[in-house]
């Protein structure tokens, strides 16, 4: 093989880009449910397609097993930087579609359908009450008459793809939560010019009827200068969250 001479930056490498990711899956957004673990996987191989994945738990010779069919990918742009864009369900496996970012279920069958249909909007972080039977999620609408988008905290009816707002009037929302019994939820929220790892504020709230009217708003923690994140419901319906209020994250 013989040398040859090239100015500096214009020699081929035989490390390419493709080289180096094409086996290089991502795995994120863990979940347990019914006996089963789900997590998405990122394949550079599919031209960086979210599959959401499952395995039951207790089985030795269990598989793994695509959730997703081919044609789909889950994620998310609210925020730009995503979210939890997919949960599992007794209904069967709701998640977001990146190409439109609207709201799909997969069913026990594996069929798929599109559940919500608003135009603009984007949706994540979703939750679901199995007691309430009823969604909740963050949407961001993206209309053209907004100086910049909106972000709400919406319910979903989980076969109808109503969707109806729950609360608005912060730059950003995240988180939402509910309770066990599915008489409460929690949310974060944060506004301009911060950042969430400045200061958040987190929010407690009961929920009065099936379309999930919020009622009795509490602020729990957070502010201007107070980051708070990864609030979560204990079985016992006690509300857990982190903080930097010490200038050390803790529970």
């Amino acid at each position: 093989m013989s040398k040859q001479t090239a100015p500096y930056g214009t020699w081929e490498s035989v490390i390419t880009p493709e080289l180096m990711v094409a086996s290089n899956i991502g795995v994120s957004q863990a979940i347990v449910f019914d006996g089963s673990l789900y997590w998405l996987e990122s394949r550079p191989q599919e031209q960086g397609r979210n599959v959401i994945c499952r395995r039951a738990v207790m089985e030795d010779q269990a598989k793994k097993a695509d959730v997703l069919p081919v044609g789909y990918n889950c994620r998310t742009r609210v925020h730009e930087y995503g979210g939890a864009s997919y949960l599992p369900t007794c209904h069967g496996v709701y998640f977001v579609n990146f190409e439109d970012q609207q709201i799909y279920c997969v069913d026990q069958i594996g069929q798929t359908k599109k559940l919500t249909d608003e135009a603009d909007t984007r949706f994540a972080d979703l939750a679901f009450s199995a007691t309430r039977d009823l969604i909740v999620a963050v949407a961001e609408v993206h209309a053209s008459d907004l100086e910049e988008p909106q972000n709400e905290l919406v319910a979903v009816d989980p076969h109808s793809g109503d969707v109806t707002t729950l609360h608005r009037g912060h730059d950003f929302y995240a988180s939402a939560k509910l309770s066990p019994d599915g008489a409460k939820i929690c949310w974060l929220t944060w506004d301009h010019p911060n950042m969430p790892w400045d200061g958040t504020d987190l929010w407690q709230a009961e929920l009065t009827d099936a379309t999930g009217s919020l009622n009795s708003i509490v602020h729990v923690a957070g502010g201007k200068t107070e980051s708070v994140f990864q609030p979560e419901w204990s079985p016992t319906g006690a509300l857990f969250y982190v903080s930097d209020r010490t200038n050390w994250w803790n529970i």
